[in-house]
This record gives structure tokens, sequence and C-alpha cells, in this order.
């Protein structure tokens, strides 16, 4: 049935929630398709399509190569007729062999590791290659060459290779990434010191396109299965156990204690290349290695040296992290550092949507960005523009998406902080009952389950932003053209122009963008795969990363998080098996569970600004909302910034309003038991006063406090005349005012505190109790930019983001580059209970004022900071 308008998607997408969930599972396809017939359905609708999560379920019906690969080269699965008939032998021997292996190289670093180290660190970078291609003849160069090889390479190519190429089998030994310092030290430490089973399960995943797909397993195998989990000896590693019947041993394979034939000699194979590579690495760094000993003998077994890794280090990239982790030892979900990275997101966005109820240029900057995104703006084959590329209606568009995206996303990722913490208490819970050789506790399973699926949806979600927002972007619009100029669908289809090609830069640029907006490309090689080489190669060009603009790379920092938690549960051996399996199986149920909780935005979602005034009083292209704050504080600059302010505040107050009319309520009544409170600062009155470096101003920005619970509308809509101004008791304003800042507050109606009284009433130290900081010259200097006042005669200026990474470090964070453009700074030594995620500037490497103010108020909301907060050293 062809759906053709949308009271007939809503009136279907109300049944759907209402239907339990087996009939729910039984037609989630449907859903998907009565989805895609509304893209076409109503032309003034929103004309980003949701592809991606039409493929979710009902993917296209396209020939998968992948799997074509694997029939026709040698070394994959065995004719149907082909059993186990020898099987145990070559098990015994292969086991024996890796055993004597480990135990030599146990034996060479348990002696050695220090002396090691100290060679292999002294060795330039040069140098490190040259004894890796000793220990390697036929080494990769670079970084994931799985990946480049098999994007490289026809099917014609592929299908007359003999055998399975080393690079897929093992991608991590390669030369870019084990001649840097400390990987190949890492490598050492972690497979001499720890038996093989505690890598038998890593390292298959680590090579996707070596693994055999499922679908290609030999079925003459199926009752028998392959143990490695625990077992520690040459009689037991990979042990064939035979069962009776195919059921038993789907049900061992599923739970991840054993692995099927196939997979397992596969596990044997691989790391029958890793322990001898490492010995011949030893051997290369320590000639003069005494070669005298009993083989497995230990040789003066020396105390490990100190971990290469530090605990809370000053600076790191996640970059850097993804390339250690096949070299380390697989450990047990960090959830500390998951729940982390998702609060710091979740309070950006927060701040953000803060930022944009309060300040007038973060506003129209952002409105201004949004609209540089869109595909109206993708001009035709004949060179013309859309119909909507000005005027009302893509602006109604902006303004709309740009509200309801930023508060659904901190709605989401308040939800995976929340579940992640659950997670975390449910694991100590039941701490004594997590063990190897059992399954999980349910509850656990059920936490883990709902929180891939929200995962999920946010991902695919992003990916179709991303897409769209990179095609359309200022430096690739030229590149594209767009599909049906005529047509009055509100889908904008595009296709590539190929003027790109020949170009080096733009076609690696379109490589990587390729594999991660192809959901065949993200599952033959990993969502996290492919996410660490979009990043790798963001990192390793400047040219390339010109062509993704802040906001673009401000989706892919999203996405890096998400890659993280996805990763993680990957990882989350052996029981990462039997949880994919579940949620295969039951993947519509579980979508239908999450989509009963998103169901609150459900109304909201359908709310459109076309044919309201909205569009006016939101565009910024008329300059209502300059907010000249870098000026010099006169008559003529106050009232503008107040002008602008209160333009600000009117159109809250009628998005507002126009959501409550439509939906019920708006996107804020939705989060305000979430959000938190919050107080708008807004410009006072012109004071004649000249401030000095001694005296305080009399003249302060006033405090308007919007409580949780209160009508936002209330607020929104002060009247400027009537504001009070001028220095307050702090003890009068506290007693009088009672402000909450837990739990529902009764609406208090232009409330005027101090910053003082904010800090009090918020938990924050006030400016008398708040200790000081002692930071460097360097530091100090920053600090002073970032909560620049107004009044004060300091002239503002930018902040090189080196300076601003020194500053925080020198504050007490720890600084790692997550992917994309964001910095995550984790409390080192400091007394904080929060972590703090910023963007870095792009292009350039420095804060503009208005960014340097903006991050200025965010540390203040977080940890109480203000200018007096720091002091010199």
């Amino acid at each position: 049935m062809e759906l053709t308008t949308k009271e007939k998607y809503d009136a279907f997408m109300a049944k759907y929630s209402a239907m339990s969930e087996e009939e729910a599972a039984a037609c989630v396809e449907k859903a998907w398709q009565y989805r895609s017939a509304l893209l076409s359905a109503d032309p003034l609708g929103d004309p980003r399509a949701y592809e991606e999560q039409a493929n979710y379920f009902c993917p296209p019906k396209k020939p998968n190569l992948f799997e074509s690969t694997h029939k026709v080269m040698e070394g994959r699965p065995m004719p149907a007729g082909f059993s186990v008939e020898g099987l145990p032998e070559s098990i015994d021997n292969l086991a024996t062999t890796l055993f004597k292996d480990w135990r030599l190289l146990n034996a060479i670093v348990g002696g050695y590791e220090a002396q090691i180290r100290k060679r292999w660190m002294k060795r330039s970078r040069g140098q490190r290659k040259e004894l890796l291609r000793e220990a390697w003849s036929d080494i990769p160069s670079g970084h994931r060459p799985d990946i480049r090889d098999y994007l490289e390479t026809t099917f014609a190519k592929l299908a007359k290779r003999q055998k399975v190429p080393e690079s897929w089998q093992i991608p991590f030994i390669n030369l870019e990434d084990l001649s840097e310092a400390k990987p190949l030290l890492i490598f050492l430490n972690a497979r001499a010191r720890h038996p093989p089973d505690m890598f038998a399960y890593s390292d298959l995943e680590w090579g996707p396109l070596y693994k055999i797909p499922p679908k290609m397993l030999n079925p003459a195998r199926e009752k028998h299965t392959m143990a490695f989990v625990g077992r520690r000896t040459p009689q037991t590693y990979g042990q064939l156990i035979a069962w009776d019947d195919v059921s038993g041993a789907a049900e061992s394979k599923r739970n991840g204690l054993t692995v099927h034939p196939d997979h397992g000699m596969q596990i044997l194979r691989t790391q029958l290349k890793i322990w001898p590579f490492l010995i011949r690495c030893c051997l290369q760094i320590m000639p003069d290695f005494p070669k005298s000993p009993a083989l497995g003998t230990p040789i003066g077994m020396q105390p490990e040296p100190p971990p290469l890794f530090e605990e809370h280090p000053t600076y790191s990239l996640l970059n850097n992290i993804a390339r250690d982790a096949p070299y380390c030892l697989p450990t047990s979900l960090n959830l500390d550092r998951l729940r982390a990275l998702a609060t710091a997101h979740r309070n950006q966005l927060c701040d953000q949507i803060w930022q944009l109820r309060e300040d007038p240029s973060c506003f129209a900057e952002t409105v201004r960005d949004l609209r540089e995104h869109r595909g109206e703006l993708i001009l035709d084959g004949s060179g013309k523009p859309h119909r909507h590329s000005t005027g009302p209606v893509i602006y109604s568009r902006v303004l709309r998406n740009m509200i309801t995206d930023l508060y659904v996303s901190f709605w989401n990722w308040d939800k995976v902080q929340s579940l992640l913490s659950q997670w975390h208490e449910l694991s100590i819970k039941h701490a004594n009952e997590i063990r190897h050789e059992k399954k999980l506790p349910t509850s656990i399973c059920d936490m883990i389950l709902e929180t891939r699926m929200l995962l999920d949806m946010m991902m695919l979600d992003l990916i179709d932003m991303f897409k769209n927002a990179w095609a359309a972007s200022p430096p690739m619009r030229k590149y594209f053209f767009r599909d049906n100029p005529q047509s009055s669908s509100r889908t904008i289809g595009y296709t590539s122009n190929d003027k790109w090609k020949g170009d080096r830069v733009k076609e690696e640029a379109w490589r990587i963008v390729e594999l991660l907006c192809r959901k065949e490309k993200r599952e033959q090689f990993t969502f996290h795969c492919v996410m660490d080489e979009v990043e790798r190669v963001l990192l390793k060009d400047q040219a390339v990363k010109a062509l993704f603009t802040p906001y673009v790379l401000s989706l892919l920092s999203q996405l890096s998080v998400i890659s993280e938690c996805l990763h993680h549960m990957q990882m989350y051996q052996p029981w990462a098996t039997a949880i994919e399996h579940d949620f295969q199986e039951q993947k519509a149920r579980h979508f239908h569970r999450y989509h009963k909780k998103f169901a609150v935005w459900g109304f909201i979602l359908k709310t459109m600004f076309h044919g309201t005034d909205l569009w006016s009083l939101g565009n910024p292209s008329d300059g209502k909302f300059d907010h000249p704050v870098r000026e010099r504080k006169t008559h003529q600059t106050t009232d503008k910034m107040r002008a602008a302010e209160a333009a600000l505040d009117k159109f809250w107050e009628a998005a507002d309003a126009h959501f409550r009319a439509v939906a019920g309520k708006c996107p804020h009544d939705v989060v305000k038991d979430i959000v938190g409170r919050h107080t708008i600062e807004r410009t006072g009155p012109y004071s004649l006063q000249k401030p000095t470096k001694t005296s305080q101003p009399k003249s302060k920005a006033i405090l308007q406090t919007a409580p949780v619970g209160s009508d936002l509308a209330d607020w929104a809509s002060h009247d400027i005349t009537k504001e009070i101004t001028g220095r307050f008791d702090k003890l009068a304003a506290s007693d009088k005012t009672k402000l909450k800042t837990r739990g529902t507050a009764a609406s208090v109606k232009n409330a005027v505190i101090t910053k003082d009284t904010v800090a009090k009433e918020d938990g924050l130290p006030t400016l008398e109790e708040q200790p000081t900081l002692p930071v460097d010259k360097r530091a100090h200097k920053v600090f002073r930019a970032l909560f620049h006042c107004a009044n004060s005669p300091d002239q503002p200026g930018e902040v090189a983001w080196a300076d601003f990474l020194h500053a925080m470090v020198s504050a007490g964070f720890s600084a790692e580059k997550l992917q994309g453009s964001s910095w995550h700074f984790t409390p080192r030594n400091l007394e904080a209970e929060r972590s703090i995620q910023f963007h870095e500037p792009h292009p350039g490497n420095k804060l503009p004022f208005t960014w340097a103010r903006r991050y200025g108020r965010r540390l203040t909301r977080a940890f109480g900071w203000t200018a007096n907060t720091f002091g010199l050293a």
C-alpha cells in the first residue's frame, strides 16, 4: 500500500506504538516503508531523507562482493563434504608450536624487558622501520593496510588471489604504527606476560576482512566447536569438542564459550604469526641475546618495568588510544571512561541549549552556519538555485531543525549517560556472578541491548546528517548537482558531478566519506575501524581536513563517542558474541521499545514553522542579533546589545509558544527536569562611571533566573525598562529569593540575583569561598581572556588553541583529543566531579573572542570559575 498523506503515516505510527512487541516485530519493515513513502508526501517538511534508518531494517538487495571474495580465495571454508578428519592432529601441532613460542617470548621479555625498552627508544624512527623489515620482510607500510588494499583492488584481482593477504589477517602489524616509540613495547609486554587465550577472540576481531562471515562457515563442521577461553596448556588450547546435535554446538558458540572450527583455525594461524614476529623483533633489538638456555627456561626473570601507559596523561589522542588497542591486553569494559565521555558530551549540549537562549551572537552564528549546510543551496544540473534557497521556507526549516536536533540530541545523550550508569551499578551488584565460563546476568544483558539500540539509532541519524551536511557544505557544494530540479518533493537528492576526480585531496576525502556513509563498508570493516581511518586521514592531511567544516567535524565528534561505546561492547568477550546474536535476533523488538520511549518527541517533531513569522524573528541577516561585546562600552553599544538580547528573547518566546500551541509542549518542556536551572545574563542600562583597575564598576550585568518548571515565556519576555541595576547585598538577595537547583520550583518572574548568590544556590563556591588556583603567566593570560568583563579596561582578543590547552592542563585537567573537533578534559589533580568538552577552532588555531567568552561562561557554570579564581604562581 502506497502512503500518500501525512495523516495516514501518523495513524499508522500511532497504531504501531500501541502494538505488542511481537506484533511490532512483525511489521517493523512496513513501518520503515511507510516512513520512506512519507519522504515524498510532504513538500513542506524537512528534506533530509532517512536512508540510513530505512536500510537498517530494509537493506537494499545488492550482491555482497565481500562474501563472494571468500568463496574464491584459498584458505576459506572447506568444501561441504570435508568434515573434521585430521583436524585434531592439526590443532595439536599448532597449539604445541604456539606455546613454545609464547614461553620463549616470556623468557626473553621477562629477563630483558628493561634493556629492550632502552635500546628501542634510542633508535630513530628510520632505524625502527629497518628493524621491523628485518623481522617481517613483507610488512605493510601504512595504518590499516587491509582497508586500503581492499578498496584499491578490483573484484577481478581479488578473485585471482591464491591466499588471504597477511595485511588482512593481522592489519595492526605495520610500519606506520609499530615504528612509533611505544606500540611495539606495549605489544611485547602484553604478549609475553599473558597467555594466548586472553587474546584469542580479539585477534580474530581485529581482522574483520580475514574473519570468515557466518554465512560462509563450513556446514559440515556445525556439530563441532573449538574451546580457547581459560585453556592454558597445549593439550587443551583450541580443543575440538564434538556435540550430539547442532543445537548444542550452536548454543555454545552463541554464548561465546566456543567458536566454529573454521574460526578456531583462523585464531591459531593468526597467533602463530604474531609470537614468532615478536621473537624476531627481540633478537633484532638484542643481537647479543644469550642463546644457551633451554627453550622456555626463565633467564634471570626481572621485575616488570613501570607501565608504559600513564593513568592520567596530560595530553592524549583518542586516535592514538585506538591505534594502541590491538597491542594491549584486552581488558574488561571501562564503563567509567564511557560514562565520562557521554556525560561530557551531554553537558556540552546542555550548555549549547542555554547559549542559544542567552547569547545573540551565538544564535546568529549557528543559524548562518546551519543554513550554509542545507541541500537547498546545491545548484541543479543547469546551474540554477533551488526555489527555497532564500526566503521564509529555508529559514523556517533551519530554525525548526536547529531547535529539535539540539534538544533531541541532548535527550539522547542524557539517556546514554543514564544507561551506562545503570549498567555500571548492575556490574558492581553482580560482580561475583560475572565469570567467563558463565552467561551474563539477564539484567545486564537487557541493559546492554537497550544501550546498543539507542546508540545505533543515534549513529544512523548522525550519519544521515553528516552526509547531507558535507555534500551541501561550502567547500564541497560545487562538486554536486541537485536532482529533479522541477520536483515538488521535499526530498532533495544530489549527485556527484565528478569534478573532484583526478584531485588527490578530493579523492582521499571522498574515500573516507564513502567508508563512513555506506552501510556495507561499515559492516565489512566495523564502524570503529572506519572512524579510526577517517580520523587518521584528517590528522595526517590538513588539505583533506580543510574540506570538512567545523559543523561537519562536530558531527564526527559525536560519532566518535558512539564508536567508542559500540567498540567496547564488541570487545566485551566472551559475552559479546551472545549479545550480538540476541540483538540481531530481537532487533525489531528492541526498536519497538526504543520507539515507545522516543514517542515523547512525536508531536514536537511533526511541528513545522511554515506559515508563521518565526523565520523573520529568527533571521539574523537584518543584523538584529548583532551583539558588540568586543567594542568599547558606550551608550550606543550598550543599547545595541540590549536590543539584540530582547530580539533573541522575543524569538524564543514565540518559538516556545508555537510548539506548545501545535504539539502541546515545547522541546524545553520535555527536558526541563534534566536540563537543570540556569541564569540568563542580560546587559543592564549604560552607566556613566568609568571603570578602573582598582575600583569595581557600579553597573553590573543582570542575571535573570529561569527555575526548572517555570514558564519560559515569563522570563524570556522580560521588560528591560524595569530591570534593577547596581550593587546588591548578597545576604539580602539570597534571603528574598529562595531558589532551588533540584526538583520543580515555583515560577519566579524577573528574579535578580548577584553572581555570588547564583554560585551558592547552584552548589558552587562563592568568590569568597573559592580557593585561588596558582597558574603560570601564560595560563593566567588565557583565563583573563576567557572571563573578560565588558567593563574591564583590558583589551579583549583571540586565544591561541595551544595556549588554551596549556591553561586547562595547568588548572588540573588532562586533555584528550577525540575524533572530529572535540577535546575531552578530565580532572586530574583538581577537586571536580565532572569532565568537560570543547571544540577546537577550525580552520585556524585561535579561539575568536566570542568563542573564548562562551568557553569562559561554560567553565563558570561547570566549576564556578571566574577571573578571580586564578592567581600567578
